[in-house]
């Protein structure tokens, strides 16, 4: 996939991106809110020499290795215990404690981990203290004298805030997730969607036809002049036909659902054609006198799921496709054009159009016209019944030429 593909996704299923997102923030805020929280105290121990001879920093460094293994055994955290009592064991202690030598230097760090922080200062400070004495006696030659003094130079005290969880890192986390995931939701729905969003997406389903165009409003505020909107380019087009311009139009929607996009296209690409003094005539609707004598454009709204007989009679028809974004399946797209090529009409446009409200459908009314009876080489309309409710509440009159 390419940039631009994952930009269309998140800009198709941004809803599933941001639900995702707000998923894993919320999953974050849980975790600030119902994890536990524990706090750090540390207490620092300096190393020194105090025998003659023994001062080189390569003694110091020596011993001071073996030091954080002092801190936390069982011969500096019993008599700990015995002062604190925690009631925890020697095992249990030491859980809880960590001693580390910081490198290049002469210190050991002593830390305890607890839930409440004046239990970790205390415990730190006592494991200091006894570890100072532990380590004097170890270090005692038979002189009976230490070589090495230690001195808790910064006793723990109580942290003002919790080690963990830690709310900037915890949110920043799932943020990122959030992101992440949200982009992989939007990739996962896009590839599971069947319908059709772009020109793309038309001509795959449509297959190899170089003279199919593919009329679409251009994304943005700003639109141009001359492609601004799909039914005055396809009435331009018509136009410079002149008199090599199809006599007539059948305008519908791959979907049975969506005609009523197709009759609003329909009524809009008939008003730009009588813009442009080409007699257009909708639906059947008697056509105003044209001076020049030129054959009208019958624009017609027609249903996919017609009988084949009644799309036998439109054979050399020109027709319309209206794709709603979103809303038509590339199946049905595909299955259009196999019956457009079975009956010999000639798609001459595809026009993708905003997605609109979807509406309850009306009642379908029966006006006991029979299709067989209409005029030959006239195709026989047979809408949806939203359609046909569309077309009742609109007006049948053409304007009038210039």
């Amino acid at each position: 996939m390419e940039l631009r593909d994952y930009v269309g996704a998140l800009r198709r299923h941004w809803r599933a991106g941001v639900g995702t997102l707000l998923a894993c923030l919320l999953v974050a805020g849980a975790v600030l809110l119902f994890a536990p929280r524990t706090y750090q105290a540390t207490a620092q121990v300096f190393v020194s020499s105090s025998a003659e001879g023994t001062a080189s920093p390569q003694f110091i460094s020596a011993r001071v290795e073996s030091y954080p293994d002092v801190a936390v055994s069982a011969a500096v955290l019993a008599p700990a215990e015995a002062e604190l009592r925690t009631g925890l064991t020697v095992p249990q202690l030491r859980g809880h404690l960590s001693a580390a030598n910081p490198a290049d230097t002469s210190q050991i760090n002593v830390t305890a981990t607890f839930a409440d922080p004046d239990t970790a200062a205390a415990v730190a400070n006592a494991v200091a203290e006894q570890f100072t004495d532990v380590v004097e006696e170890l270090e005692q030659p038979g002189t009976k004298t230490s070589p090495v003094a230690l001195t808790v130079t910064n006793p723990a005290t109580a942290p003002a805030g919790p080690t963990t969880p830690q709310t900037l890192p915890v949110l920043a986390l799932g943020l990122v997730v959030g992101l992440f995931l949200g982009l992989a939701a939007a990739i996962v729905r896009s590839r599971l969607d069947p319908t059709v969003h772009d020109e793309d997406g038309v001509r795959q389903a449509w297959g190899a036809d170089p003279g199919l165009s593919v009329l679409s409003a251009p994304a943005g505020r700003r639109r141009g002049a001359l492609s601004g909107r799909p039914a005055a380019t396809l009435a331009r087009r018509l136009d410079l036909l002149g008199a090599d311009r199809p006599g007539s139009l059948l305008v519908l929607s791959p979907s049975p659902e969506e005609q009523e996009a197709a009759t609003a296209f329909a009524a809009d690409l008939a008003r730009e054609l009588s813009v442009r003094d080409v007699p257009a005539v909708l639906d059947g609707a008697a056509p105003a006198a044209d001076p020049s004598g030129a054959a009208p454009v019958s624009v017609s709204v027609t249903d996919p799921l017609a009988p084949v007989a009644t799309w036998r009679r439109a054979a050399g028809s020109s027709v319309v496709l209206v794709v709603p974004t979103g809303r038509v399946v590339a199946a049905d797209l595909t299955e259009v054009r196999t019956l457009l090529g079975e009956v010999g009409a000639t798609a001459l446009a595809v026009v993708l159009t905003p997605p609109t409200p979807r509406r309850r459908p009306a009642p379908a009314i029966d006006t006991g016209t029979d299709p067989a009876g209409a005029a030959p080489g006239t195709p026989t309309v047979v809408p949806a019944p939203r359609a046909a409710a569309t077309r009742s509440r609109s007006p049948r009159a053409t304007p009038a030429p210039r």
